[in-house]
């Protein structure tokens, strides 16, 4: 028997005290010849042999990488190929090709829901013959806690001075204004993308004065569109940043027709549907003059 398995003979027949073993006693054990089976190991000289036959192990739920070894159990050194029919849980059969002393071991992600695991071995050619044989079964629980967010978000502040005027503030790196005509908006570093899903777009004024206002991109603008994305329940702006640095993203946030909004800003990690910083929530508390004033909420992103 090979070190660091627990050997199972025929006899094994599955019971809730065992915990594992065979789903009928229609079993029996095999050792091959070793002057026919040279190539052998330790963990694939001997085994179960069974036409048509479930193995079965009581595991808790979760994901398991299970290899499975089979090989023939004929001693005949001129038998012919046989093919097996290999069933994991509930999933599809999969036939195998076996040749004269031949060994497989394929390894599969199972989930385990019921709490046990079912491996099937039937005769492929529905000839009942005690041609395949069970040599071992190996089986790795998978880890599947996901990894801490190396580079969450974190708030750095709100700015309600600055309003419209962005310019030599914010956007060095880049930017986008929502609804600017001008030929280079948007103006976004190599290998970054921003797309606004779920958002509606609405232009509060063709041209105004109103210091509330982003500037125009295009120079020498002095009357620029009121604009901006909008939803009467939520929307996101997907930012792809793919040089693993940490950048500053702002956000210009504004109540233009000062109707007493508010608004929520959270940041999620694109590879994970949680939540990693809730950055911004005005609360119903806080004065209307502000957020209708203009508001841009900055945090800090890998």
């Amino acid at each position: 028997m090979a070190a660091g398995y627990t050997q199972v003979t025929s006899s094994e027949i599955y019971s809730i005290s065992n915990g594992l073993g065979w789903r009928t006693d229609q079993v029996y054990d095999f050792d091959f010849d070793p002057r026919l089976a040279v190539n052998h190991t330790d963990l694939t000289r001997d085994g179960n042999a069974v036409s048509n036959n479930d193995f079965l192990v009581d595991l808790a739920n979760g994901k398991y990488d299970v290899t499975v070894t089979i090989g023939t159990a004929s001693n005949q050194a001129d038998h012919h190929s046989i093919y097996v029919a290999l069933q994991m849980q509930d999933g599809p059969e999969e036939t195998i090709r076996l040749d004269n002393f031949g060994v497989v071991a394929p390894t599969y992600r199972v989930t385990v829901k019921d709490g046990q695991l079912d491996v099937g071995l039937v005769d492929a050619e529905r000839q009942q013959d005690w041609d395949a044989g069970l040599l071992a079964l190996a089986i790795t629980p998978v880890d599947t806690t996901e990894p801490p967010v190396q580079s969450a978000a974190r708030y750095v502040t709100t700015d309600a001075a600055t309003q419209g005027s962005w310019k030599g503030a914010y956007g060095s790196q880049g930017f986008e204004v929502a609804l600017d005509p001008s030929a280079n908006n948007p103006s976004l570093p190599v290998s970054t993308s921003m797309a606004a899903m779920g958002a509606s777009s609405c232009v509060w004024d063709v041209s105004t004065s109103d210091p509330r206002a982003l500037e125009a991109v295009e120079p020498g603008v002095t009357d620029p569109p009121a604009a901006s994305w909008y939803s009467h329940t939520s929307f996101d702006i997907d930012i792809s940043l793919q040089d693993g640095q940490e950048h500053q993203v702002a956000l210009y946030l504004v109540d233009w027709a000062h109707q007493g909004l508010t608004e929520t800003v959270q940041v999620l990690d694109s590879a994970r549907p949680t939540r990693c910083s809730t950055l911004a929530r005005p609360a119903a508390s806080t004065a209307a003059s502000t957020w209708s004033g203009g508001s841009k909420v900055t945090s800090c992103s890998g």
